[in-house]
């Protein structure tokens, strides 16, 4: 089942991040167009092939996506929301000849800039030079780039931001997309597809890519004669889990592993996609890098530390850097976490106490603190996680949720852990329009005296 799981793993965590192959490059001339191909004896002028393609990018900001760039209006434009390296790839929907393009810069400030242009993944071309904001980059091919389904625009240095105000592509389409045969088929069991869809019965793979599901029959009469096909022999094949609250990353050296032996670890035990909630600026940067390097092979959202785990206030470092909510992303900054009372540090925040002599401690942060997060978190569209283990720490919380958020709560602020849950929590949950996320209970072996308001209030998650 281990086996099953890790290659699981692989199918769902879906990429965007491959890195194309190098060929050598082809300096071309950038003074004239063409505009007749030698795959095709149209005389017909080319036309704008970006118009009518997909498009999509390493990264953007909100209201600011791939498409922005392909719209035809050098008044919007798109904006990875991040310094080099970022890509943009359009996909054409079909096989097509390029016979020039016309880049329109999003640049401030100005400076030397290096692109590369890479045709079905392999680099065709890399463009050095200083531009600013609203340059024209025209590249003309000395031959025309022939048999293309995408073109990819990677930014490898800039002194801004990377973005594009448009991105114009003339061509002429001269045949459908190829078709590929898929790289692995799996069947022979239930491939439980978590949609409309139900239950398939075969499931085909090419790259990190799930490029179909369907009838076992109509999967099979794809596949080449380099298909892997793998027989599950009656065991059920499932989609990744999704672990919204981990410090599997952070925390790897506890188990005496790094960062992406941690991320290994989910991987086998089936998680792909998953929150990291502690996260300080050095992490964030270990983790970018490793984003960079193409490393990460599960979706990550960072949750940035507003205060550590013992309260203590980290500084308005989080307010520069921006959410991301983009889809396909393996790397996501997900929200802030700020932590409210103890669990690793302190005690927890009760009305009563817990156990002879613990609990009942004040939280961490005040009210007024937590607006303030609130508050710069709304203004940037950052999710909020207070890590809340007593019922004091979880009214203080939904208090300042209730204090800065109408009902609706489009940011899904939440409060986690809630070992305590009295009427009075219960209650304001049903007020507040927080999202709550529960612990199970599990068993111990050790053996706590506690009090009777423990008792009562420590297993009541089902009455939320």
């Amino acid at each position: 089942m281990a086996r099953l799981m890790a290659l699981l793993m692989l199918v769902a965590a879906c990429s965007g991040g491959d890195e194309p192959t190098t060929s050598s490059p082809t300096i071309a001339p950038t003074s004239t167009v063409a505009t007749s191909t030698s795959t095709t004896s149209t005389t017909a002028a080319p036309r704008d092939l970006a118009a009518g393609a997909a498009a999509r990018a390493s990264g953007a900001l909100p209201g600011f996506g791939a498409a922005a760039a392909i719209d035809g209006d050098s008044s919007t434009w798109w904006g990875a929301g991040d310094y080099p390296p970022q890509w943009i790839e359009l996909d054409f929907g079909a096989e097509v000849t390029i016979t020039s393009l016309a880049l329109t810069v999003s640049q401030d400030p100005p400076g030397q800039t290096i692109h590369q242009i890479a045709g079905n993944g392999v680099v065709l071309e890399t463009v050095t030079r200083s531009t600013t904001d609203m340059d024209v980059v025209r590249i003309v091919p000395a031959e025309p780039w022939s048999e293309l389904a995408t073109l990819r625009v990677s930014t490898e240095a800039s002194p801004s931001w990377v973005g594009w105000r448009e991105i114009e592509v003339l061509g002429f389409v001269t045949g459908p997309a190829p078709a590929a045969a898929p790289e692995v088929i799996f069947t022979g069991g239930p491939i439980l597809t978590m949609s409309d869809l139900g239950t398939v019965e075969a499931l085909a793979v090419s790259g990190e890519m799930i490029t179909a599901v369907g009838d076992a029959a109509d999967i099979l009469a794809a596949a080449g004669p380099d298909t892997r096909v793998i027989d599950l022999d009656g065991r059920a094949l499932l989609p990744g889990f999704v672990d919204p609250h981990t410090h599997i990353l952070n925390d790897a050296w506890r188990i005496d592993l790094d960062t992406l032996g941690g991320q290994q670890v989910a991987l086998e035990n089936g998680i792909t996609t998953l929150a990291n909630m502690y996260t300080p600026p050095e992490f964030l940067t270990e983790m970018r890098d490793h984003g960079v390097a193409g490393e990460l092979r599960a979706r990550v959202s960072l949750y940035l530390i507003a205060t550590d785990n013992c309260g203590n206030d980290q500084g308005d470092w989080w307010t520069e850097v921006l959410p991301t909510r983009n889809a396909g992303e393996l790397l996501r900054i997900g929200g802030v976490k700020a932590f409210l009372d103890g669990g690793t540090c302190g005690e927890w925040a009760t009305t009563e106490e817990i156990e002879p002599g613990g609990g009942a401690s004040d939280v961490f942060v005040p009210t007024s603190g937590l607006v303030h997060i609130l508050d710069e978190a709304n203004r940037l569209g950052h999710q909020v996680v207070f890590h809340s283990i007593g019922d004091v720490a979880t009214l203080t919380a939904l208090e300042a949720i209730m204090a800065t958020t109408d009902t609706s709560n489009p940011l899904r602020h939440r409060v986690d852990h809630m070992t305590i849950v009295t009427d009075d929590v219960i209650a304001r949950f049903g007020e507040s329009g927080a999202v709550g996320v529960v612990f199970g209970f599990y068993p111990s072996c050790l053996d706590l005296e506690v009090t009777q308001f423990f008792t009562d209030n420590a297993r009541r998650h089902q009455d939320l």
